[in-house]
């Protein structure tokens, strides 16, 4: 049984490139290094993050069928990104994910900072879970696609 609790999940990453080629390619090019491993049906042609308010993070099927990952709540381009989800219990919820996205110039580097704050009925392994796949996709495909430019 579930029970109501919250996790936060944290990381920071380098990343070799500057901070306006990091924005572009977080918001602009998504479908390009999202990995095919974390597409929820395999109708899936597209994964993209919609980088102004009221935009969308959602997996594209085609013919107008999706996934709403996340609505964008918050942009302050090229510096951040803030979304709101919706944990289906079938993905380890019910539970409301807050996520924030900050992006820091160093020189030629970009320190990315990634937040994941859940709240809801979360099952015991789902936190441990929604990291490593967190990680995976931004600290392993995004940061293997950005320096691979």
């Amino acid at each position: 049984m579930k029970t109501l609790s919250s996790a936060t999940i944290q990381f920071e990453i380098t990343l070799q490139a500057d901070v306006d080629s990091v924005w572009n390619n977080l918001v602009n090019q998504t479908t390009k290094w999202w990995s095919k491993d974390f597409y929820t049906n395999t109708k899936t042609k597209g994964f993209h993050i919609e980088g102004r308010i009221g935009g969308k993070a959602y997996e594209d099927f085609g013919d107008g069928e999706g996934l709403i990952w996340s609505e964008v709540i918050g942009v302050d381009a090229p510096n951040s990104i803030q979304m709101k989800g919706l944990l289906a219990p079938e993905f380890g919820g019910p539970a409301i994910s807050y996520i924030s996205i900050n992006l820091k110039s160093n020189g030629s580097e970009t320190v990315f900072k990634f937040s994941d704050t859940l709240f809801g009925a979360l099952g015991e392994a789902t936190a441990d879970q929604i990291e490593s796949g967190w990680k995976m996709i931004y600290g392993e495909a995004f940061k293997n696609y950005i320096e691979s430019k």
